[in-house]
């Protein structure tokens, strides 16, 4: 290996670049004992604070797989700063690129190959006194990385849940799934359901069980490529696809949807691509880009139960920083994914006698009785109170009511009506 080491406090150790290099060592040596490619040291009092150190394209190959010994690339044993390696591959080390001691910072390690792929850390000794180093982990995960624009995000699945009705469940931004949807469905509205049964709760997520998933709705005509992340147990990428006038694209002879780590395939009962695996660190397949063919206009992206039931704590989705993909939720035609409706109508009350009231019906569709309710006119007045309740399924009844000693006669205007779900 290699030492870059000080031994006085007036001999400065900065600004050096390293080209290539192969660190390796048999796998018969010395099988017991830790090794380590880059020691960053200094002798007693002398100088500690090496910078500027950059490594171009290091391979180490350490033999410390699976063995009960540390086979690390990196041990900085002193405060150093700016120690950049770029491009490294590591065969049969530890699952850590560095081994910190000290007070060493601005540390940036850029992992092109691994035998543990993305699954690499810096370790921190219990005598570290900075941490401060960037991992950037590119082994089954490099497209995963550049997708740095935020589309959506549920950090919450337990608290963005609320009572689509009495016994179906919605989700804030997410559109509810089925499997198996009984009547034939043809176009995205007849699968993006605001709402659904069968969902179950822990006090940290959602449990999807049989025949259920969560998915984001997005237009995809200008962006191709989509990265969703997942903070489940073992969560089963579902896409469904579909053309420029909403319509279903179901299997062809060409795909048209692939991911960056599994293989997609159709599942002709739920109408959806699935991937072929969980998605999970143990395989190394948790993060999942995937992109959509050309005739791809619109798409589902989420998570489904296949095999088995597991709990859905977040959901993330992100796109190239190039693209700002429109989020599809809470519109006329497509209403899954929002807790707060609303609509109006002109409305001329007339003359209201003191004490009495007037009532209109206000057509919301996915209003539902348990919903909150909420009224108000376009025109001021302080004598009359408008008050709001579901009446029925899609139903709004909204009443004003006077409550002052005269008559009111309240010009034609505009009744507003908003209800908001549990």
């Amino acid at each position: 290996g290699l030492d870059v080491r000080t031994a006085s406090a007036a001999a400065w150790n900065t600004s050096v670049r390293y080209y290539g290099g192969h660190f390796a060592i048999a796998s018969s040596l010395h099988t017991t004992k830790d090794r380590f490619g880059v020691r960053f040291s200094a002798a007693p009092g002398a100088y500690v604070a090496h910078n500027r150190h950059i490594f171009d394209a290091p391979g180490f190959e350490l033999q410390a797989k699976d063995r009960p010994i540390s086979g690390i690339p990196f041990l900085c044993q002193v405060n150093s700063r700016a120690v950049w390696a770029r491009a490294l591959r590591m065969e049969g080390c530890s699952p850590f690129v560095a081994r910190h001691t000290a007070g060493a910072q601005d540390h940036l390690y850029e992992i092109a190959w691994a035998s543990q792929a993305y699954n690499i850390d810096v370790d921190y000794t219990s005598s570290a006194t900075r941490i401060g180093a960037s991992v950037r982990r590119f082994h089954q995960a490099a497209a995963f990385r550049d997708a740095s624009r935020e589309i959506a995000a549920v950090p919450s699945l337990r608290a963005a849940r609320f009572r689509w009705s009495t016994s179906e469940w919605g989700f804030e931004k997410l559109a509810c799934l089925s499997s198996n949807v009984s009547f034939s469905p043809s176009r995205l509205e007849d699968f993006a359901f605001p709402g659904l049964d069968d969902f179950n709760f822990t006090d940290r997520g959602v449990l999807l069980t049989g025949g259920r998933g969560l998915g984001f709705v997005v237009d995809s005509r200008n962006c191709r490529e989509f990265a969703l992340a997942a903070d489940a147990d073992g969560a089963r990428l579902v896409v469904m696809c579909f053309d420029q006038d909403r319509y279903l694209i179901s299997e062809g002879a060409t795909p048209v949807v692939r991911a960056s780590g599994q293989t997609l395939m159709w599942n002709a009962t739920g109408r959806w691509w699935q991937s072929a695996a969980d998605m999970d660190d143990a395989t190394l397949t948790r993060p999942q880009v995937i992109r959509l063919a050309d005739q791809v206009a619109y798409a589902i992206i989420g998570v489904a139960r296949i095999a088995r039931d597991y709990e859905v704590r977040a959901l993330r989705l992100s796109c190239d920083p190039l693209f700002a993909p429109p989020l599809l939720y809470g519109l006329p035609d497509l209403p899954h994914g929002a807790r707060e409706l609303a609509a109006e109508l002109p409305w001329d009350p007339g003359s209201i006698a003191p004490g009495a009231s007037a009532q209109i019906n206000v057509p919301l569709q996915g209003a539902r009785p348990g919903d909150f309710a909420t009224a108000a006119f376009s025109l001021a007045t302080s004598g009359i109170v408008m008050l709001a309740q579901v009446g029925a399924t899609n139903i709004v009844t909204v009443t004003a009511w006077n409550r002052s000693a005269i008559a009111i006669n309240l010009a034609a205007g505009t009744v507003r009506a908003r209800i908001t779900k549990a």
